[in-house]
């Protein structure tokens, strides 16, 4: 069960940013999924997929509640980063294809000045 630890540790600190910016109470699941897509997308984990469908198939059933909900929310923003698309923003083609290559511009930008 130590994936699912990880699962709510995760949770834990999403839990804990947002309740440090959040002063009027306004926020919710869907900020805790927002925050969590951009978190994988930044730590890129090697073998989430293969840990998901671990957790899916061997603790389904005791996937009750919380730990359930948990899991669910880090299915969606698994399959949100999967299947994003210019149709996701509704957006043209080119200009999603374009706005992704500044997107890694900027990231290899950031690593080669952190780097140094």
């Amino acid at each position: 069960m130590k994936k699912m630890e990880c699962v709510k540790n995760i949770f834990m600190l999403i839990n804990s940013v947002i309740k440090f910016n959040d002063r009027e109470g306004e926020c919710g699941a869907d900020d805790s999924t927002s925050i969590l897509t951009y978190s994988l997308v930044q730590a890129s984990p090697f073998f989430i997929y293969s840990d998901l469908k671990f957790l899916e198939l061997f603790y389904e059933n005791q996937m009750k509640g919380l730990e359930g909900n948990q899991l669910a929310q880090l299915l969606l923003a698994c399959n949100l980063v999967t299947n994003i698309d210019a149709n996701t923003f509704k957006m043209d083609e080119n200009e999603f294809k374009q706005k992704c290559n500044e997107a890694r511009n900027n990231e290899d930008n950031n690593a080669n000045v952190n780097d140094e």
